[in-house]
Order: structure tokens, then sequence, then C-alpha cells
């Protein structure tokens, strides 16, 4: 099933919500360490100036990067031509037959130690050949997440739509990439 998997090219995981003792979705807590990326970013149909995002009038080639403590920890794959892109927090390719499967080699996401009061920072762009045009910024305290899914509309500039997800290290193991 695995060598199915690295013949496709990629397996996606989805995102596992949790629920507190309440039943409100957990957040995050200080003094654990978490993958964070984002799942899903649906754009507007037309750059800040209200133009076509590309010159022959297709869809933004879609990336994003997250920073934290000043550092960027993270930089997607760029999604072509789309006005809505989807990550997944694993892909197993052909850049892992040679140097194995691990949970490091296949996990695609920011890995975060969550402090008091920590913030991580999201860039937007549109990924070309000569530059990348920005589509949005924002900052998100990492506390205000909930573990799994949390959605969030109209974060900022052309964006309409995120969806970021946070795991705690622990919940991601061997058996979970490998679904």
């Amino acid at each position: 099933a695995l060598m199915a998997a690295v013949a496709a090219g990629i397996l996606l995981l989805g995102e596992k919500p949790d629920a507190g003792a309440t039943g409100a979705p957990a957040k995050a807590v200080a003094g654990r360490g978490y993958y964070l990326y984002l799942s899903e970013i649906e754009v507007e149909g037309t750059d800040a100036s209200g133009n076509s995002w590309d010159a022959r009038g297709g869809a933004p080639d879609l990336a994003y990067e997250i920073r934290w403590r000043g550092a960027t920890v993270y930089r997607s794959s760029t999604v072509s031509d789309a006005l809505l892109a989807r990550w997944s927090l694993a892909a197993i390719g052909l850049d892992n037959v040679s140097g194995g499967v691990s949970r490091e080699s296949t996990v695609r996401a920011a890995r975060i130690h969550v402090g008091e009061g920590e913030e991580v920072e999201i860039s937007v762009v549109d990924s070309d050949v000569t530059f990348d045009d920005p589509v949005a910024k924002w900052t998100c305290k990492v506390a205000s997440l909930d573990i799994g899914s949390t959605a969030l509309a109209l974060p900022a500039g052309r964006v309409r739509r995120a969806v970021i997800v946070l795991r705690p290290f622990e919940d991601v193991n061997a058996g979970d990439l490998l679904k």
C-alpha cells in the first residue's frame, strides 16, 4: 500500500479535531509543541487593483509562508492557477523513496513550541517566476487557535477564507502518515 502511495506521488492526510472537556474545541497549550499549517486558502477573483492575477487572465499560483519568532519556519508548495488552494499535513513522494519514510521527512508544516502570548505571521503570495506578488498578511495568536481546524473569514488582503490546522506533535504518529 505504501508503494502505491509513493507511485501516485502523494499521500494526503485530513485534520483531526479534538474536543475539550466542555465539548468546546481544545486550544493550544503553552509549553507544548505543534505542527501548524494552512489546509485551505480561498482568494478573490482579482488582485488588489481589480486586475487579473496573471497577465493572461489566469488565477494566482498560491503559496504561503509561516513566520514564528521573527524567522520563516515554513513555506508551502505552490498550487498553480487556483482561487481555492488546498494542502495536507503530509506528502509522501518520490523524494521519500531513497531516504526512507519518517515523520520529519513527510510532514509539511511549521513546527512551533508554544510560549505565553506566542504569535505566528502568515503571508500568502501569488508565486511567480520573477517575484512573488503579495496577496495577504496577518498575525494570529496561537492560543486563539483550536486544536484541529480553525476557519477564518476574511483574515486579510485578498484572502476570503483560510483554514489553519494545529496538531500536537504527539498526536501525529507513523500510522497517521501511512494511512
